[in-house]
């Protein structure tokens, strides 16, 4: 919705998500049960803001389950309502690379550029209900004023099962793999 392919900026291939000024400039996913978090997971995309106005980059919605945003010029991460924030400063107008994980024992971490910057305390709380993904905004938890606004995403990639990083690790220098 309001979101287009561009080549004027990308990390890695020959485009990337953008979205204008638009509100809900997202790709949403249909609602389905396979998609629900439980258990470990990683989440990670990158993106290059051009505004200091709030954005969701990544929803997961069913049961208040996950966002993804900016708050206070800050990256911050919400996982069944436990909140994780990158205590430094966004850098606009950068790539910059996000991950989130959730190991074995249920601590979620937050990543930005490969540094850990976040950790919370066990989040046990699994979704049970079908979900929508929202890839660039939310109509959810945005309305009309939440959304990638004067930005562009890139790389992607959802893992269910398996916590890639539960410590600072060194950054793909390469497009995830189609797989």
């Amino acid at each position: 919705v309001n979101a287009t392919q561009s080549t004027a900026q990308k990390l890695f291939g020959s485009a990337s998500l953008y979205a204008t000024s638009f509100a809900n400039a997202m790709i949403q996913t249909p609602t389905l049960s396979a998609l629900n978090l439980s258990g470990q997971f990683t989440i990670d995309f990158s993106v290059m803001l051009s505004t200091t106005t709030q954005q969701y980059f990544v929803v997961a919605r069913g049961s208040s389950t996950l966002s993804l945003n900016t708050a206070s010029g800050k990256i911050q991460a919400s996982v069944f309502g436990t909140v994780l924030n990158d205590p430094g400063a966004y850098s606009f107008g950068v790539w910059t690379r996000i991950r989130l994980t959730r190991d074995a024992s249920n601590i979620c971490r937050l990543f930005v550029n490969g540094i850990l910057k976040a950790t919370s305390a066990a989040v046990t709380t699994n979704q049970t209900t079908s979900t929508i993904w929202e890839f660039g905004g939310s109509h959810f938890w945005g309305g009309a004023t939440g959304g990638l606004r004067g930005g562009y995403m890139d790389e992607f990639r959802v893992t269910f099962g398996v916590c890639r990083s539960v410590a600072s690790y060194t950054l793909e220098t390469a497009a995830f793999p189609d797989n």
